[in-house]
C-alpha cells in the first residue's frame, strides 16, 4: 500500500489517530505535499534531504505532539470518514464541500471550510497561525499571520454555539476541543 493509504488508515483508526506522521518521500510537488498534509501528516519532507533537517523536523513534530495531548476530560469525539467529518451538530461533506450546523446549511468561504476541516480532523491539536496559513491558504498568496485571527473570528460566528469549541492558545495558536 502507498504511504498515503497507510496514513489514511492510521488517521481513521482511533487507536492510532494521534500518532504523528512525517512523510519522507521522493514524490515532489505541491499536490503531493498538500495531499499528505490533508490526510493528516504532521510534516512532509521531499528528497533529497539532509539528516540534520530530518532530525530537526522530527524533534519539532514530537515537541508539538507532546504539547498538544489533551487530557481525557477534554476529549472530543469527531467522526471522520472518507466523505464526512462530524462533531455533534457540525457536519462537513468532504465531497460536496458543504457544511451544516444543527441541520442548517452554513455558507463557509473556501478558507473557512479548510480551517474548520483541519481543526476538526485533529481535535485537541494546536495549530500555529503559520501552520494554518501553510495548510489552508493558497501558496501564491501573501498574507499576514493576523489574517488567520480575523478568519477564525468569522468562522466562530458562522458555526454559532460551536464557535466556542475553537480555542485560542495564547502564544501557540488555535485548536478544536470540547
Amino acid at each position: 500500500m502507498s504511504g498515503f493509504q497507510m496514513a489514511r488508515k492510521m488517521k481513521d483508526n482511533p487507536s492510532t489517530a494521534q500518532i504523528p506522521i512525517i512523510f519522507i518521500t521522493a514524490l515532489e510537488g505541491e499536490d503531493n505535499l498538500v495531499k499528505g498534509l490533508n490526510i493528516g501528516a504532521d510534516d512532509y519532507i521531499a528528497k533529497p534531504l539532509s539528516m540534520k533537517e530530518v532530525k530537526a523536523r522530527v524533534k519539532a513534530v514530537l515537541r508539538r505532539a507532546t504539547q498538544t495531548n489533551v487530557p481525557p476530560s477534554g476529549e472530543v469525539h469527531v467522526a471522520v470518514s472518507d466523505s464526512k467529518i462530524c462533531f455533534e451538530g457540525i457536519t462537513l461533506d468532504l465531497n460536496a464541500k458543504t457544511a451544516t450546523v444543527d441541520g442548517q446549511d452554513v455558507f463557509l468561504t473556501k478558507l473557512e471550510y479548510e480551517m474548520l476541516s483541519l481543526l476538526l480532523q485533529h481535535p485537541g491539536k494546536v495549530f500555529s497561525r503559520e501552520d494554518i496559513l501553510t495548510l489552508c491558504w493558497p501558496q501564491d498568496v501573501f498574507v499576514l499571520d493576523r489574517t488567520v485571527d480575523v478568519n477564525i473570528t468569522r468562522l466562530r460566528k458562522k458555526i454559532g454555539s460551536y464557535g466556542k469549541q475553537i480555542k485560542t492558545r495564547v502564544g501557540y495558536g488555535y485548536c478544536f476541543e470540547k
